[in-house]
């Protein structure tokens, strides 16, 4: 079993008429820990009742939760989501809260240390004190897999520093569609193919590999070992708020289990489908549950491109 830390913001995705437990951090340690490792949740939320009620969730789930911290003074974090007639969500983020103070401690260096996996992403790095944390984390974790999702949503210069700093201390980048389109256009290789942008971040920011996700059209993976494709499987979707979260667990758990590379995204691409059929960010489910979904699901939705791409297998990024 290994120890998955995720590093950042624990908060609520408050729907029109409900919440849930969300933040793209903790969400893929929850994920993890439903397909059977150990999983921590790093965070701050407020000394308030939707911070307390955040912890007993965790405790019902048998989490560790001594490393949520508690502010007096900032309110727990919390997410509006709008969904449209397709379950995409649409999501207007609250501002100062707990998970931007999140602070260094003693304990925290000792869980970096014998960490496993850690994700990590943008937002809980907003504020100068939480980023200075996050970034003496995962200095303190010479040994743990560093999986960096960053999700741009707002995507402002203000932001380049930290998308800079986290992409060099990242081993896995996660994004979609619409960050690639981002990254390239900041970054000016508009020029470039979608195979030759990701394999220049993968030799700029010596990653291990690029995961980029295609919604219903499934994964791709750039990667030191080449590049791999998996098509998308055909679902009626509900709630795809945590699908990207949800796959990005899978890809981790099934990389430290030496799987390869074609299987893993097949696997996670099963993760991210299955979630997106049920509402919230983190349903229950089990491994044998998803391997059962991945076993009956036989229509795919295949994107010819990547199947090129992927096609290229003479072709690395060392």
């Amino acid at each position: 079993m290994k120890k998955m830390v995720g590093l950042g913001e624990i908060l609520w995705d408050v729907y029109p008429d409900e919440r849930h437990l969300g933040g793209a951090t903790a969400n893929v340690a929850f994920h993890a820990a439903n397909l059977g490792e150990e999983a921590i949740v790093v965070s701050r939320v407020g000394e308030d009742a939707p911070g307390a009620a955040l912890i007993d969730i965790l405790k019902s789930k048998r989490f560790y939760t001594g490393y949520i911290q508690r502010d007096p003074r900032k309110p727990t974090g919390c997410v509006k989501i709008h969904l449209d007639e397709n379950g995409v969500p649409s999501f207007e983020c609250g501002w100062d809260e707990a998970f931007d103070y999140l602070e260094w401690t003693g304990p925290l260096e000792n869980l970096a240390g014998s960490a496993d996996a850690v994700f990590f992403g943008i937002l809980a790095q907003r504020m100068p004190g939480s980023r200075a944390t996050i970034q003496k984390f995962l200095d303190a974790a010479p040994r743990a897999l560093k999986v960096f999702d960053p999700n741009l949503r707002d995507f402002t210069e203000e932001i380049w520093p930290v998308l800079e700093a986290s992409l060099q201390k990242a081993n896995l980048l996660k994004i979609n569609e619409d960050e690639e389109k981002t990254l390239r256009s900041f970054y000016r290789k508009e020029a470039l193919s979608t195979e030759a942008f990701l394999g220049w971040l993968l030799m700029t920011f010596k990653l291990d590999a690029i995961y980029l996700t295609l919604g219903e059209r499934g994964a791709f993976c750039c990667s030191k070992k080449g590049n791999v494709y998996a098509p998308g499987f055909r679902i009626h979707p509900v709630d795809t708020t945590g699908s990207g979260d949800a796959f990005m667990a899978a890809v981790v758990v099934e990389w430290l289990r030496e799987v390869p590379l074609r299987e893993i995204l097949e696997f996670a691409n099963a993760v991210g489908a299955y979630v997106a059929t049920k509402e919230g960010a983190v349903p229950a489910y089990t491994r044998s549950e998803i391997l059962k979904f991945k076993h009956t699901r036989s229509e795919k939705n295949g994107d010819p491109d990547y199947y090129d791409l992927a096609g290229r297998t003479g072709r690395h990024w060392e």
